[in-house]
Formats: structure tokens, sequence, C-alpha cells
């Protein structure tokens, strides 16, 4: 398979740890806010930011309503706004798809190239495999030209109603509980090209390299064990498992 180690490697912006070896990143999730939105939305993005002052923003997923969203215009409208707290101080960001932003009614494609287009944007998609945005950022040592640590991203899709894949089928045929989700979930391709690309970076590099990944929608395992916990023995303990919430 056919990784692209040139454009794993390159960045707009380089990401370097400090000289105290260490690299700020700020994950903000679910903004889910349209061109009508809440001030105090925007305004606690811009006081996270600069009381943490991170090296990179990732933004995890469903940073839009894709719902209310649906042309190429208003997306280009909303990042205007919702890039500022980024672009105004210089601040690399990225970013990865959650299903709101798949619900943007325009091509995935085209929809992340809106995003790169902005300055500080170093976000990065596949073309060739399921999913969008699939992406390496590396990460450099501060004082050599090698790469100390990877930044990975996948795009964990939108409706698993538009795969021939079922999941309650299958866990059926192993004998174990319905999952029941109507969310998709990372494809085998993914994971390949990310298995792919994670060796030809090592080899390229001649060592392994550790890094993070960040997705919107986690493994259907995690969500599994939160519906079953006879049967996985889990304990929840604080926190709770869905979106539901009183405001």
């Amino acid at each position: 398979m056919d990784t692209n180690l040139k454009d794993n490697l390159l960045l707009k912006h380089e990401l370097r740890f400090n000289s105290n070896g260490k690299l700020r990143i700020l994950m903000l999730s679910d903004i889910q806010e349209t061109l009508n939105y809440d001030k105090r939305t925007l305004i606690g993005i811009e006081k996270i930011i600069e009381t943490e002052k991170p090296d990179l923003v990732m933004l995890g997923g469903d940073n839009c309503d894709g719902i209310v969203l649906k042309t190429e215009e208003e997306l280009r409208k909303y990042l205007d706004i919702f890039s500022k707290p980024m672009e105004n101080r210089k601040i690399p960001w990225a970013h990865v798809f959650g299903n709101h932003d798949h619900d943007v009614d325009i091509d995935d494609i085209q929809k992340t190239k809106i995003y790169e287009e902005y300055q500080y944007c170093i976000s990065k998609h596949t073309e060739n495999i399921y999913g969008t945005t699939n992406f390496v950022l590396p990460v450099k040592y501060s004082n050599k030209n090698e790469i100390a640590f990877n930044i990975w991203g996948l795009d964990s899709n939108n409706l698993i109603a538009k795969t021939n894949i079922q999941i309650d089928k299958n866990m059926n045929l192993m004998k174990k509980s319905e999952i029941s989700c109507r969310w998709d979930f990372l494809h085998f391709e993914q994971l390949m090209w990310y298995w792919n690309s994670s060796k030809e970076i090592e080899k390229y590099c001649n060592k392994k390299i550790n890094g993070i990944l960040f997705m919107h929608i986690p493994p259907w395992e995690f969500q599994y064990i939160v519906e079953n916990p006879k049967y996985t023995n889990a304990k929840r303990q604080h926190g709770r498992s869905n979106e539901n919430r009183n405001v």
C-alpha cells in the first residue's frame, strides 16, 4: 500500500518539543455550534487557549453542527469564526471529523481541504482509503532535526447504516451481547494505513517512535464494556457515557 511517506513527514508548520522536552496539546471536542452560535462558546475557547497556551490545538470532532450548516459558504463563514482563537495567536491546529462534521452536505474531501486552507491549520487527509481525516503529524526534538513523537488522527466516520457491516449480527455469532450502535467506526483499510505508515516512518527514522492518536467515536469495544457491565466486570466510578445532560 502506498502510504505517501513524503507527505506524512511534511508539515505546514513544524512541531517541536521545547527545551524542557515538552509539547502542550489542547483538545477541543464537540463544539457543535452553528453561525447562530452561543457567544459563551467562543469566549470559553478563547479563555482556555489564553490560560493553557498550547503548542497545538486539536479539534476532536463534531467541530460544528453539520445538520444545520449545509453549504460550503456556511462552513467557511463558520470556520472563519472558530479558527480565530488559533489563527490570531499563530498557534498550529488540526482536526479530525466527527459524525456531525460528516453531516455537512458537501464532499468530505472538499470539506477538509477548506480547513487546510487556513494558515495555521496543519491538518492532512487521505483520499484513497475509507474516511478522510487520517493523518500523522511528526514532532521533532528541540535540539535536532529528527522525529521524536507522532501525533495521529483517524476518521471515525459517520453512520454504520451506510455500510454493509452488521455489528450485532457478528456479536451474536460470537454468542456475546449486542452492541446496537448506529455510529460508524474505524475500517480495516484505515487501520492498515496507520500500520503501514507507522512502519514506514520508523524504517525511515531507523527507530521506534511513540505517539498519541485522536479520533472522535471510540472503538465500539469501549461501548460494549459500558453496555455490558456484568459480562465485562466493568464498574463505573464517575461520569456518564452519553451526551444527554441537563443545562
